[in-house]
């Protein structure tokens, strides 16, 4: 992809020029790319799911154009050639990780803290917790709370228990958009 920022050819000019190559106005800049191709037939199977979810993230978008704390935050965050809407994009079409729970800590008594590692390409919005039998019951339940570096969320326990071998602690992670993220540890 070529751009132009001074040429006073083709400067703020868009549109197709024959069927070799398109100019676009970017951020103030004027862009040069092949002319997309056009596919016959429609989207199908994985392509079409793509599709769908790319359209709920262009609403998404358009929702954090009118929504003024969501665009100041996302306005925050862009970089390069990205905009409000690339933001927006971006962070719908990804998913919050969690990328650990340290259940170290966690010894079957109240009080006793869990800690999770979630990331996401723009905020993890908020971190819960799950702690359940081998069998599925749920023991309990309940938000962690953000560490003031914002490098864990901490969950601590409620309910003590006897026999903690074989526990299921599952960690759920939400970004901005809603999407969750998860993971499941056992207690040994």
């Amino acid at each position: 992809m070529a751009q132009s920022d001074e040429n006073v050819l083709i400067r703020g000019f868009h549109g197709k020029v024959g069927n070799q190559v398109v100019l676009r106005q970017w951020n103030g800049k004027t862009i040069l790319s092949n002319v997309p191709k056009k596919h016959k037939q429609g989207p199908e199977g994985k392509q079409l799911a793509s599709c769908n979810r790319f359209k709920m993230g262009m609403k998404w978008a358009a929702k954090a154009l009118k929504d003024p704390l969501l665009y100041a935050a996302y306005k925050a965050r862009i970089t390069g050639l990205q905009n409000v809407v690339n933001a927006a994009l971006a962070d719908y079409m990804k998913p919050p990780v969690v990328t650990g729970v340290n259940s170290s800590l966690y010894h079957g008594r109240a009080g006793d803290t869990i800690l999770v590692t979630a990331t996401d390409n723009f905020h993890v919005k908020e971190v819960s917790l799950v702690i359940c039998t081998p069998d599925g019951e749920v023991l309990e339940t309940g938000p962690c709370h953000a560490d003031q570096s914002g490098t864990y969320w901490q969950y601590t326990a409620v309910n003590p228990v006897e026999n903690i071998s074989g526990i299921m602690i599952t960690a759920i992670a939400k970004d901005t958009p809603g999407h969750t993220g998860e993971m499941t540890v056992t207690v040994l």
